[in-house]
């Protein structure tokens, strides 16, 4: 953002920020708002130029890049870089930057590739990933392995025992919200959460969340990830 800033300045262009943070370069075009924004003034002739630090990063993929340099090329807009002006109209030019993005989208899937394998291979070793809000019951113990919680264990048993009494789901979260009971998020003690744009900070026992629990095969030692049971 401060070298295309920079640019602008120093080459008396005024200039607008179009940003996606928080978007990743390999989702759908329609779906990056400002990349949508920056072609709607296109379209408008609001613009006759773009500064990009480098060709590969306004789109991770082949098929949304060439579609890009379409749309640019048409409407006569010149690309600027860190490294310079983009020639579309250079043979070598452009074939270099194609096979940039070509590189870039082949770096995704191979990073996709190694991070689903390294999920797996958690998985297959007994750890757990991600925050604390792992299933009821567990925590996590040395080295991230997945360990059974003592005291949320006697309230699964508990969950259990009631179920097999012939109580419904809902029967049982009432006699735990009843016996005030804390749910995970109310144990481990997360900041709030927003719901429908509204901050929750207590959170009681529902009936899917029972039911979760009582159709859960991880409670019977078969842990369920992408289809596979370990």
């Amino acid at each position: 953002k401060q070298r295309g800033i920079e640019f602008c300045i120093e080459n008396g262009h005024e200039y607008e920020v179009f940003s996606d943070a928080g978007y990743s370069g390999s989702i759908p075009l329609q779906d990056r708002p400002g990349l949508k924004s920056l072609f709607d003034k296109i379209y408008l002739e609001e613009i006759n130029g773009i500064y990009v630090v480098d060709w590969d990063r306004i789109s991770r993929k082949k098929a949304d890049s060439f579609v890009i340099k379409d749309i640019l090329i048409k409407n006569n807009i010149e690309i600027n870089t860190a490294g310079g002006k983009v020639n579309f109209n250079d043979e070598t030019s452009d074939l270099l930057n194609d096979i940039k993005i070509l590189l870039a989208e082949h770096e995704i899937q191979r990073l996709k590739t190694r991070i689903k394998r390294s999920l797996e291979r958690s998985v297959k070793e007994g750890r757990v990933n991600g925050g604390p809000m792992i299933a009821f019951g567990y925590t996590k113990g040395e080295d991230k392995k997945m360990i059974i919680e003592p005291d949320e264990a006697e309230v699964v048993r508990l969950i259990y025992k009631l179920s097999l009494g012939g109580s419904g789901a809902m029967v049982i979260a009432n006699y735990l919200n009843e016996n005030n009971i804390p749910t995970k998020r109310m144990r481990v003690g997360n900041a709030p959460l927003k719901v429908r744009g509204k901050k929750k900070n207590e959170f009681v026992w529902r009936d899917s969340t029972i039911h979760g629990i009582l159709t859960n095969s991880l409670y019977y030692g078969d842990r369920k990830y992408k289809g596979k049971i370990f």
